[in-house]
């Protein structure tokens, strides 16, 4: 799962893909959660807003 960067692109491709992470990393996979999440606020805060 890295850093989550494709889960990023997938959400901002605006197709709402859905996809299945899988990470051994703990702290990987708390950066790439925080950065998923930090991607879908954005993204719902602009949609909001237009």
């Amino acid at each position: 799962m890295g850093s989550g960067t494709l889960w990023i692109a997938g959400l901002q491709c605006g197709l709402g893909l859905r996809c299945i992470g899988i990470e051994m990393d703990k702290a990987a996979y708390s950066t790439a959660e925080q950065r998923v999440k930090d991607t879908a606020e954005q993204l719902q805060a602009i949609k909001v807003s237009a």
